[in-house]
């Protein structure tokens, strides 16, 4: 099985401060942690440096970095929905 991390495609209104903050649907942690239950987690290509997660800190996790994710056909995508 594969889950796929995509990119956020624009930034989210924060209701904790004026910033607009951009989140992810995974974090390198989460990977390490998926990775132990499924075959794969692929994440789009610069899909943390807003969230201050650079590709290297996804492939240490031992992330597939793809350029677009529907090279590899996830079965899952992961997303964020905004504040309430």
């Amino acid at each position: 099985m594969n889950i796929g991390i995509p990119k956020q495609s624009q930034a989210i209104p924060s209701n904790i401060n004026t910033v607009r903050t951009k989140r992810l649907a995974g974090s390198p942690k989460l990977v390490e942690k998926l990775r132990n239950l499924i075959s794969e987690v692929s994440v789009q290509n610069r899909a943390g440096p807003e969230a201050d997660i650079s590709d290297q800190d996804w492939v240490n996790a031992v992330a597939i970095l793809m350029m677009q994710l529907h090279q590899r056909s996830p079965r899952i995508f992961a997303a964020v929905s905004p504040f309430t």
